[in-house]
């Protein structure tokens, strides 16, 4: 994370130890408020040595460009440059792997692709109905395999159907 908004900012910045316990000081140990302030006292020293502050309506990042020499620039022009450099890097690669890999569109457009090259049916349901087909439902019963309440007994795999009583 490279660019944070002005307001979090300075909240992250004016938050301490007395205002985490008092809002959650009845929820958790004093142990448990020292390991957050030790982690918002760390979060504050990444804010300020690698962290840019956006004011609330310079949202739009146009005030350097990623293509932009960094050698005149000062700390803040070289962090603004270099976050916009990885946010258009990781959004590329976030896509790619969103598109073909995570979701289900991607899925069945790989699955679609396949199928037809290798004229071999898709493996990827293309709808809700098939995800319900008959056969999909079948193959999700099956039996528990742990014992579920103190009266129920596990039929064991000689032959015995349901529960024992």
């Amino acid at each position: 994370m490279v660019f944070i908004d002005k307001d979090l900012a300075q909240k992250v910045q004016s938050l301490d130890r007395d205002t985490l316990e008092y809002a959650i000081g009845d929820l958790i140990p004093p142990k448990q408020i020292d390991v957050m302030m030790e982690r918002v006292s760390l979060f504050k020293d990444h804010m300020e040595k690698n962290m840019v502050v956006i004011d609330s309506d310079k949202w739009e990042l146009t005030e350097f460009s990623k293509d932009q020499p960094t050698d005149g620039l000062d700390a803040r022009g070289r962090r603004y440059v270099e976050g916009l450099k990885r946010m258009d890097a990781s959004t590329k690669v976030t896509l790619q792997i969103d598109i073909n890999l995570k979701h289900k569109v991607g899925q069945a457009k790989v699955a679609a692709v396949n199928a037809n090259t290798n004229r071999q049916k898709s493996k990827v349901a293309l709808s809700f109905k098939e995800l319900e087909s008959p056969e999909r439902r079948q193959a999700l019963r099956r039996e528990p395999k742990m014992t579920i309440g103190k009266d129920r007994v596990m039929p064991e795999k000689k032959g015995l159907q349901g529960p024992q009583r």
